[in-house]
């Protein structure tokens, strides 16, 4: 969300518009280093002070319980009478190495009770298996911790973009799930919406 105070708002009415029961958030607005108050019916999963990551839900249809929560990576055990799912969300500072996030989020994965997963996040990594641009370093380390995980990008390259400015479009964002689970199992639907102005984009279920 980049700090954004209007994408604060923006991300509720965008979790309403879509009927979303679950949303990743990266980088979210938090003035003095505190997220504001959610509207009613939300629950926000976080650290308190200067949160990077965060879960947040809107009336979900399943028992929801934190199993990890640091200022980068935030994970949360969601279980149904049929069903269970790990979803988890990642924030991956750009200017800071990415094999610290993505050994903490190891630490997540390995001990998961549930063999369904969904990660997303911003990885602020490029590659082709998530977005029509160039790889880069951060993107090719991400690219082989996924298949060390068999995890595969719910993006593709014909994706819309994760973030965009009047000057450039690119998918920052990859989202993952394992081999055998299909999204749309777990959570019913798994959206990539159009980014909006001072907003990456909104995954939900």
């Amino acid at each position: 969300m980049d700090h954004a105070r209007r994408a604060f708002s923006v991300f509720s009415e965008s979790m309403s518009e879509h009927d979303a029961r679950l949303a990743a958030v990266s980088d979210p607005y938090r003035p003095s280093g505190r997220v504001p108050a959610l509207p009613q019916d939300y629950t926000a999963y976080s650290i308190v002070d200067d949160p990077s990551a965060m879960v947040r839900t809107r009336k979900p249809q399943f028992d929801v319980r934190p199993v990890h929560v640091s200022k980068n990576v935030v994970a949360i055990y969601c279980e149904a009478r049929s069903f269970t799912f790990l979803f988890v969300s990642v924030y991956a500072p750009p200017h800071s190495p990415l094999e610290s996030v993505l050994e903490e989020l190891e630490r997540v994965l390995l001990p998961s009770r549930s063999p369904h997963v969904i990660v997303a996040g911003d990885f602020n990594s490029k590659h082709r298996l998530w977005g029509p641009v160039e790889s880069d370093e951060r993107g090719l380390m991400l690219a082989q911790f996924a298949l060390a995980h068999r995890l595969l990008p719910l993006n593709d390259v014909e994706s819309l973009p994760t973030y965009e400015t009047p000057y450039t479009a690119s998918c920052l964002n990859p989202s993952f799930a394992p081999r055998r689970s299909s999204p749309l199992a777990i959570v019913g639907r798994f959206t990539i919406t159009p980014p909006t102005p001072n907003i990456d984009s909104l995954r939900c279920g």
